[in-house]
C-alpha cells in the first residue's frame, strides 16, 4: 500500500482493491482511499474522505462506496454521565484503544461516530450522507437483500459506552434508516454475507473478553439461529468467506493465526501461517484470493502497509 493503515476499511469489485481510513504510524486517523489494483500489484490515491476514521466499515453496492461509522480522536461523549462514571469511562476508553495497540498519545481518546458518506467510483466524488440514528464503531457490516446491516459494535447509549447486540438496517433505495432484529450476543464482530444467503458473525469482543460464538441471521424468517461456537475465542479479526468456509485472520491473542471455519460440518480449525503476523486488519475476496490488508503484528508495532494474499486449497475430498 501507498501508506500504514491500522483498522482501515476496504471493499473490492471484480479488479480493484479499495482501502480507506485507518491509523497512520503516529496514530492519526487517515482520510485518503487508495485503490490497489490485484492484475499488476500497484497502489494509487483514488480520493479522500471528509472525516478520518478507524474502527469504521465499508460496502460496495451498485458502484458507489458506502463508508460509515467507526470511531474519531477527540473528547469522550459520556456528556450525562455522573462525574465518577465519566472517569470510570474513560479509564475503560483508554484501555480499550491500548488494548488494540493504537494508542494515539496519553491525552488522546476516541469517540463513536455517526457520519456516512458515499463514493462514486465512476467520479471519485465524495458525498456526505445523513448520520446514522447512533455513533457506532467495531460493528459488523454486509449488503443483503439491497439492504446495508449494522451489526452489534460500540455505541453511546444513556451516555455510557456499551456493546451492543442492536441491529441498524439502511434502504439503498429511500435511504432511511430501521431497526433490525438484534443478534443473541452484545459484541463487536465482523460480519460475512455467506450462501443462502445468510449474514454469519463469528467471534468477536464485549468488553471484557474475546469470544467463541457462532451466531447467523436466517432474512427469510428474520431471525437469527446459534452455530456450534469456534474452535477457541477470537476477536479484533478480519472475516473472509471462499467455498463454504469462512476464514478468520489475525485473533487478537495470536496475530499469526487463521481459524478455518467449515459452515458445512459446522467446525473450525486453527493453523499458525508463515505470513506477517496481523490483526484489526481488513480482507476482501476477488476471484479465489483472499486480501489481508494492513492492520499491526502486536501493540507497540507500526502498522502495516502490507497487502499479504491468501489461495486457500480445498482438501481433496471436498
Amino acid at each position: 500500500m501507498k501508506q500504514k493503515r491500522f483498522a482501515p476499511a476496504a471493499v473490492a469489485d471484480e479488479r480493484f482493491i479499495f482501502i480507506m481510513g485507518g491509523a497512520d504510524a503516529g496514530g492519526g486517523l487517515l482520510t485518503t482511499i487508495e485503490r490497489f489494483d490485484t492484475e499488476t500489484n500497484t497502489s494509487e490515491d483514488f480520493a479522500t474522505l471528509q472525516q478520518g476514521r478507524i474502527w469504521h466499515q465499508a460496502v460496495l453496492h451498485a458502484g458507489k462506496i458506502y463508508v460509515l461509522g467507526g470511531s474519531r480522536l477527540g473528547p469522550t461523549a459520556e456528556a450525562s454521565a455522573t462525574v465518577t462514571d465519566t472517569l470510570r469511562a474513560n479509564a475503560a476508553e483508554r484501555a480499550a484503544f491500548n488494548l488494540y495497540g493504537a494508542d494515539p498519545g496519553p491525552s488522546a481518546g476516541t469517540t463513536p461516530e455517526d457520519s456516512m458518506e458515499r463514493v462514486d467510483l465512476a467520479t471519485r466524488k465524495v458525498s456526505p450522507l445523513p448520520a446514522m440514528p447512533e455513533p457506532r464503531s467495531q460493528f459488523g457490516c454486509a449488503v443483503l437483500n439491497d439492504e446495508l446491516y449494522v451489526v452489534g459494535g460500540q455505541r453511546i447509549h444513556a451516555g455510557r459506552r456499551s456493546w451492543t447486540n442492536t441491529v441498524l438496517i439502511y434502504s439503498f433505495a429511500t435511504g432511511k434508516w430501521r431497526d433490525g432484529v438484534p443478534m443473541p450476543t452484545p459484541r463487536g464482530t465482523d460480519l460475512a454475507v455467506v450462501d443462502g444467503p445468510f449474514l454469519v458473525a463469528a467471534g468477536g469482543y464485549n468488553g471484557s473478553t474475546s469470544l467463541r460464538n457462532v451466531e447467523a441471521f436466517n432474512p427469510r424468517n428474520n431471525s437469527w439461529i446459534l452455530l456450534p461456537a469456534l474452535a477457541q475465542a477470537s476477536s479484533a479479526h478480519s472475516t473472509a468467506f471462499l467455498g463454504h468456509y469462512l476464514y478468520l485472520f489475525g485473533n487478537f491473542s495470536a496475530p499469526e493465526e487463521l481459524t478455518a471455519y467449515d459452515l458445512n460440518t459446522k467446525t473450525s480449525q486453527t493453523y499458525t501461517l508463515s505470513y506477517t503476523p496481523a490483526r484489526n486488519t481488513a480482507c476482501v475476496v476477488v476471484g479465489k484470493k483472499i486480501y489481508v490488508i494492513g492492520g499491526k503484528s502486536y501493540k507497540q508495532s507500526e502498522p502495516l502497509d502490507r497487502i499479504q494474499v491468501f489461495a486457500p486449497t480445498p482438501r481433496k475430498s471436498e
